[in-house]
């Protein structure tokens, strides 16, 4: 039964590693999409604002 015990917890920890990973890479293209989005907003802003000023 210990051979046993010892490959039930190797099993359990292959999976929270495993779901850790998982969740990192889920959190880390999400916070590349959002910074992307970001950057891109910061564009579309300073473009809007020099083609409004250059209408005035």
């Amino acid at each position: 039964t210990a051979i046993f015990q010892q490959l039930v917890n190797k099993n359990k920890h292959n999976a929270l590693l495993i779901l850790n990973l998982h969740l990192y890479l889920i959190f880390g293209i999400r916070a590349l999409h959002l910074q992307h989005d970001h950057l891109s907003n910061q564009g579309f802003y300073k473009n809007l604002y020099i083609s409004l000023q250059s209408q005035h």
